[in-house]
This record gives C-alpha cells, structure tokens and sequence, in this order.
C-alpha cells in the first residue's frame, strides 16, 4: 500500500507540473504507473481481505461484522472505542461497566446484570479477548443457576430475575414429572394458579422496568405451566406423546464432573447454550407455538433447517427466537433483500455454523432465484458434514468448495417466507433441492383469543380462564 501511495503521488506531482492535456499525453510513462498503482491496491485489498477471514475464522462471529467496522478494531488492542462495535455481536449486552480497565459486568436493555467473578481486562488482542469474553459470560450464567438451584421451590413468595427464572422452570419439571402419573398434579396445578395470582396482584404501575419484565416473563411462563397441567389432566389414556413433545430442562453431570444443563424436546436433545439473553419481549406461548416448536426440533434433531411461512405479522420470526432464547441460544437475524448474493450470505451461513448460534434468514426468498440455487448447495454441504460426522465432538473441522470450514452441531439454520404471490412482489419460489432442506410450519393465523387473554393477564387485568 505504502509503494502505491508513494507511487500514486509521483504522478499528481508530475501531473501538477503542467496540467495541459497535450503535455500530459507526451508522458508514456503516466498510464502504465497508473496501472501499476491499480495492480498495487488490488493486491493490497486482497491481502486485507485475507488477513480479516484468518481473524474471522478465529472468532466466527466476526463474520457478522462489516468490513468497515472490523477494520476499526482488528488491529489494535481492545479498548472503551472498539467495545461499541464488539458488543453488535452480542444481541442481549447492551452496556458494560467498566472498572480499573476490566469489565466487571454486563448489563440488557433495561439494567439487568450479571456480574463476573474474575473481572476480564480489556487491552488483549481482538480475538483473544472475544474467545475468553464469550467464554466468561457462559461460564458465571451456568455458575449463577447452580449456585442458587435450592433458592426457588415451586411456590414462589417473590419475583425472581430472568436467570433464576430458569431455576425456576426445571423446579417445576421436577415436580410435574414426579406427580405426573398421580392424583398429586392437581396439586402442582393449584400452586402454579397461586403463583398466577401472587404475580397478577403487583402493582406494575410503581415497579420498575426491570420487574415489570421479570414478573410478565414469569406470568408468561406459570400461565404456559397451567395449561400444561390442565391439558395433561384432560387428556385420556396417559399423554406419552405430549409429554414427549413437551421442552423440558434437566441437571445433569458432564464428562468432567461439572453440572450442566440439557433440554429436550421430542428427539432433540441438547446442552442449553448459557447465553446471555437478558430482558427480551418474551412470545406467548399457545398450542400452535408448541406444534411449531416441536417440528423445528424434529427438523433439528436429523440435522435439518426450521423454514416458518405465512403472511407478515404472524410471528415467525419472534417464535424461531423465543425457541432460540428457552434454549439459551444467541438468534441473529439478517433481513434478505434481493441484492444479497452468494458471497454475502455464504459469509453469513459460515459465520452462523462456526460460532454455534442460531441464524434467522428473515423474508428468503426475497433473494433472486439464482442466487437461492448457489446458495442451496453451501446448505446442503453444511448439513452433509453434520450427518456424515458420528463423533461426540461438537465442533467440526472440514471443507467445503475448497475452503476450510467449522461447522458446530449445536447451531441451526431458519428461514421465513412470504407467499410468492402479487400481494407480496420481489418473493420467489423456492428451488425444489432447497425445500427438502428445511421442515416447514404454516403461521397463517395466530390464536388471538389465547394471546389476548395471556396479554391482558400481564397488562394487571383479572381474567377468568376457561378450564
């Protein structure tokens, strides 16, 4: 780049010189340096490019950040500036607290915090700090749930926050698969219908947001709880398949000895993700998000994709995220536009498999039906590498199209869709192969009367449910 400059320089001096256009025309020399100067830059640039895709592949969610933004903060130690740009990666941090130049929290949107243990200091190179950052925060939200495992019995006398509310729900399971098969559960349905009224009967006028949010998630997750209850009491002989379809959270002991957490839900089976969420819009959750759940799970289980379809404002992609964040996964949305090419969404699709999370292609076919050709062919070699590799290793190393490639079992792949139809212009079809590809659920029309009593129950209004 430095002999480009100088060179480029050279000219304008000589161009400067005499700035007829015949006596410029004499100098032979000028156009072939210009183009000296072109070969130059474009070897600088691919030199660039390389050298950012090495520190993306170090740290996969880099591949989410532009060039411009990664080229602010590659090079130099972290600090107070490039955290601004660091934590777009991180879609539940929105603030941390800085102390004697180490991080000593992180905090959401409304002020609900963690906090670290070991402080992590700032001023290591990029993704040597990312590695150990991610790692600090999964490490204290798993510290915080096992710590405070016996604080929550299944009646609760207060408002627990959004990670003890965790502590919560597996209490719950504990006690809905131990009574499940006796007369007991109606018991489990009584104490979980005090907890409904305990959480209804606070004030939300003289709370603070932070409550508010804890107690509506909480509210959103005993009424859930209920239902389930009463559904199983309804339903006649024993419910295996709806227990089996059921999310269900249980402790267990790793490898290393250390506690851990696993969630099932029909034949998937995975660890729980440990990322920090924070306080997010929690989904009302009604029989036909559960079918929903289910199949995605499914889809997931034999190394499938999630595609909802249907017409704008059903929530598929608020359901795709509400299922990503019960299972302590980071969902990241990208917005499709028929502009995105393979280039584009290769980087994205390489970035969403390496670093483990969940991706969210929101509105695909609004991308050309060319491209969604190319395109299904990297989805394909993504999943091939999943089904064909039989080893316990979470992460694998591979190829594909000739270029090194990490794939992580434990992230997954969604698309919504549009109807390709004159109300919704720009959508294309899906290619046949890109079908096959994903398990499809239809979201054409939301239970509104379940959502609307839910919702009011959260607003402070006293609903009487129906049994």
């Amino acid at each position: 780049f430095l002999e480009a400059f100088q060179l480029f320089n050279d000219q304008i001096s000589i161009i400067k010189t005499n700035e007829q256009i015949c006596y410029l025309l004499e100098i032979r020399s000028l156009l072939q340096n210009l183009k000296n100067v072109n070969k130059l830059l474009e070897s600088t640039t691919s030199i660039l490019y390389s050298f950012f895709e090495e520190k993306r592949m170090a740290y996969p969610r880099l591949f989410f950040l532009g060039d411009n933004d990664l080229c602010k903060i590659v090079n130099q130690p972290v600090d107070e500036t490039s955290l601004t740009i660091i934590l777009k990666l991180f879609t539940g941090i929105k603030k941390v607290e800085i102390k004697n130049n180490t991080i000593i929290n992180v905090q959401d949107s409304l002020g609900g915090a963690i906090y670290f243990e070991t402080p992590i200091p700032l001023g290591d190179e990029l993704t040597t700090f990312l590695n150990s950052f991610e790692q600090l925060i999964n490490t204290t939200n798993k510290d915080l749930l096992f710590k405070n495992k016996s604080k929550y019995n299944l009646k609760l006398i207060e408002v627990p926050t959004i990670m003890e509310q965790q502590i919560v729900l597996i209490n719950w399971l504990n006690f809905y698969n131990m009574f499940l098969t006796s007369t007991q559960i109606i018991d489990v349905k009584k104490i979980v219908s005090q907890n409904i009224d305990l959480l209804s009967d606070i004030n939300i006028s003289v709370v603070k947001d932070i409550m508010k949010s804890n107690r509506d998630a909480l509210l959103l997750n005993s009424i859930t709880q209920r239902d389930i209850v009463q559904k199983t009491l309804d339903l006649e002989p024993f419910p295996e398949f709806y227990v089996f379809s059921l999310l269900k959270y249980e402790i267990y002991s790793s490898l290393n000895k250390n506690m851990d957490l696993s969630i099932s839900i029909g034949h998937l089976n995975r660890s729980y993700g440990w990322e920090f969420i924070g306080q997010v819009e929690r989904l009302v959750r009604t029989d036909l998000t559960e079918r929903c759940f289910l199949t995605f799970a499914e889809g997931l289980a034999f190394g499938y994709g999630g595609a909802p379809f249907g017409p704008a404002g059903t929530g598929k992609t608020e359901t795709v995220k509400e299922m990503g964040h019960s299972l302590g996964k980071a969902v990241i949305v990208f917005n499709c536009e028929e502009a995105n090419d393979l280039e584009n969404i290769g980087r994205l699709l390489t970035g969403v498999m390496g670093a483990g999370v969940w991706g969210c292609f929101d509105e695909f076919n609004r991308i050309s039906f060319d491209a969604l050709s190319s395109i299904s062919q990297i989805i394909i070699g993504i999943q091939n590498i999943i089904k064909v590799n039989k080893t316990d290793d979470t992460l694998i190393k591979s190829e594909l199209n000739g270029k090194p490639i990490v794939v992580s079992k434990l992230s997954a792949l969604f698309i919504t869709l549009n109807p390709a139809s004159e109300e919704y212009t720009g959508r294309s079809k899906l290619p046949d192969n890109f079908k096959s590809m994903f398990r499809s659920f239809a979201l054409i029309k939301p239970d509104l009367y379940s959502i609307l009593k839910i919702s009011l129950s959260c607003a402070g209004f006293k609903i009487e449910f129906s049994e």
